[in-house]
């Protein structure tokens, strides 16, 4: 049996709503993608789940980047546990 290997694409947005068009065609290959909004204020949100992204929403407050990245790994492993 041959077993088929899944892509998945994680990132850490915030505020890049002009940027997503692009970004969702880079990645259309993809099985899944999952982004971590860290505080969005600007229409980023829909615009991703429109476009079929699973979006996790978690404040980081006072920003770092390390936090925000072992977040987004952390909600993606749950995602796929489920």
């Amino acid at each position: 049996m041959v077993k088929k290997y899944k892509t998945s694409v994680y990132a850490i947005r915030k505020n890049e709503e002009k940027f997503i068009d692009r970004w969702i065609d880079a990645v259309y290959e993809a099985d899944e993608v999952a982004v971590l909004d860290t505080g969005l204020t600007d229409n980023s949100v829909r615009k991703l789940r429109d476009s079929g992204a699973i979006v996790y929403e978690e404040r980081i407050t006072p920003w770092r980047l390390d936090i925000a990245k072992n977040e987004s790994l952390q909600k993606g492993e749950k995602n796929n546990e489920a």
